[in-house]
């Protein structure tokens, strides 16, 4: 282990928004900055830079290892399939590398960050096999043994199972923030009426259904902007999981993520921490 008087950097580069944060050497978590998506991949890692080099002037102290999270498809460091961003096939770190020089640097997919935060540290911990779902503009998943991240399933994509071979429908169609906007005109937070979240809670459930059924988690762990409203339509999100069950098996747990909104972040902290060998 390392003796290490350094931050640790964690990066989630979502659809929307980009959420840069540090873990400072007493533990403290820093939200630093917060900026909204650039739509191409050069725009994107000029402000990644100016928005890095910022926030390690302000911060004044020595980085000792950073991992970027992104949605898609990760092959070492390397985005393949850009999910619900608009560039792919790029290397993101070595893009940004300038910045923060020699020092240990991951790539990881933004659902399985979350979902080690949750599983580790958050609403899973203690629990044998954690499957995470990320609801936002897209679905994302990652599934989390004893506390350990399943890298040979990193790369999953609960967001596109077929829920509807006649239509070719996917969980991500149905279920996702955005399919929430395209059905009802607004967001989520703007929503108050229960009929509304019972229609949406059923559509979740319905997807959720069908990881549940293959995977057999321990608990399963609703997260992302969605995951904030968890509480408006997780009954139906159960009764729709049971009802589908049956006889079958008893459904486990299904509970909303207890940072919603931060575990990308935070998750990435936590692998930075592993590969600096803190």
């Amino acid at each position: 282990m390392r003796d290490t008087a350094g931050m640790y950097a964690g990066v989630d580069i979502g659809a929307t928004k980009t959420l840069i944060a540090f873990e400072c050497p007493g533990g403290e978590f820093i939200e630093q900055k917060k900026f909204s998506t650039p739509s191409g991949f050069d725009a994107l890692i000029d402000s990644l830079r100016e928005h890095l080099h910022t926030a390690m002037s302000e911060l004044q102290q020595p980085l000792e290892s950073i991992v970027i999270a992104a949605p898609g498809t990760i092959e070492g460091r390397t985005l393949r399939a850009g999910g619900n961003v608009s560039w792919s096939d790029e290397d993101i770190l070595s893009n940004v590398g300038e910045v923060y020089g020699d020092i240990p640097a991951g790539l990881i997919n933004d659902a399985a960050a979350a979902g080690l935060y949750e599983a580790v540290a958050g609403a899973g911990r203690g629990r044998e096999v954690v499957l995470y779902v990320t609801i936002g503009t897209g679905i994302g998943s990652s599934i989390i043994t004893d506390g350990t991240l399943a890298y040979d399933f990193a790369n999953s994509e609960g967001g596109r199972l077929l829920l509807d071979w006649q239509t070719g429908a996917t969980f991500e169609q149905i279920g996702s923030g955005q399919a929430f906007v395209d059905r009802y005109g607004h967001h989520g937070s703007q929503e108050a009426d229960p009929d509304v979240w019972r229609e949406y809670g059923t559509a979740v459930g319905s997807g959720l259904f069908s990881m549940i059924t293959v995977i057999r988690p321990s608990i399963v762990v609703v997260g992302g902007s969605m995951g904030e409203h968890f509480d408006a339509y997780r009954k139906a999100v159960q009764d729709r999981v049971a009802q589908c069950a049956g006889e079958l098996f008893t459904p486990p747990p299904i509970v909303a993520a207890e940072k919603p909104n931060t575990a990308v972040a935070h998750g990435c902290i936590t692998r930075a921490r592993e590969i600096a060998g803190g």
